[in-house]
């Protein structure tokens, strides 16, 4: 699925979903559902795959927050 694809599917701009894709946006809860809806996944599917790696490219401060204690 292309960036345009999800972003007709989730009703959000291109733009936005790039964004996200590259780390550089926050994402709403809403639009979370609304990714996973036009994903046909269920919204927690879309954090399993969290690595380190993808935790290790956030901010410091983010990144401590998401490792396990």
């Amino acid at each position: 699925m292309t960036q345009e694809d999800l972003a007709e599917a989730a009703d959000c701009h291109p733009n936005y979903v790039g964004g996200v894709e590259r780390g550089e946006r926050n994402v709403a809860l809403l639009n979370i559902l609304y990714f996973a809806r036009a994903l046909e996944v269920r919204p927690e599917t879309l954090f399993a795959a969290l690595t380190d790696r993808d935790i290790s490219r956030l901010p410091a401060k983010s990144a401590r927050r998401l490792r396990k204690p």
